[in-house]
């Protein structure tokens, strides 16, 4: 059973191509149409698309104005985020942007296709308050309250544990 990382993204181009990223979603295909495998294999899609298996597309919101079209929303992937997936859609696909930001907390790790990775444990509270992409990624996963929250328990089980004595074992 893997851990879920947690993604967003927003993904805004021609309305012809971003249809057909959309339907390849309500396919389960959205990462086979951003970055094609073929016959799935393990190896190559991690290596190809960021993580093992496709994506559930179905909470994306499809909106359209006049030539260019929109998807968005949020879902889960296996282990890590699609970011290989991503950057080769992006590298074939000139006309179309998209921002992609995910969180892992288990695996202490959280990012954004603009600025990579960033190891949660790592960054002080400031960054989270202080920087654009701190403000971004915490506005998204709300990563403070999840800090808060992992940081309250700890203090409750150190308060609740019984301390340990220590003895000399020459006596």
């Amino acid at each position: 059973m893997p851990n879920w990382c947690n993604n967003w993204t927003e993904i805004e181009g021609p309305v012809e191509k971003i249809k057909a990223l959309h339907e390849a979603g309500n396919d389960e295909n959205f990462l086979e149409h951003m970055a094609p495998l073929g016959s799935w294999d393990y190896n190559d899609a991690v290596s190809n698309w960021g993580t093992k298996w496709d994506i559930d597309t179905s909470n994306f919101a499809y909106e359209q104005d006049g030539d260019r079209a929109t998807i968005k929303g949020y879902f889960e992937s296996a282990w890590s985020p699609p970011e290989e997936a991503f950057e080769t859609y992006l590298l074939n696909n000139h006309d179309v942007n998209a921002q992609l930001m995910w969180f892992e907390p288990a695996m202490d790790f959280v990012g954004c296709l603009e600025h990579g990775t960033i190891t949660l444990s790592e960054e002080p509270r400031a960054f989270w308050t202080d920087t654009d992409t701190g403000r971004e990624l915490d506005d998204c996963f709300g990563i403070i309250d999840t800090l808060d929250e992992f940081l309250e328990e700890h203090m409750e089980e150190a308060v609740n544990t019984c301390p340990t004595t220590i003895t000399n074992p020459d006596e």
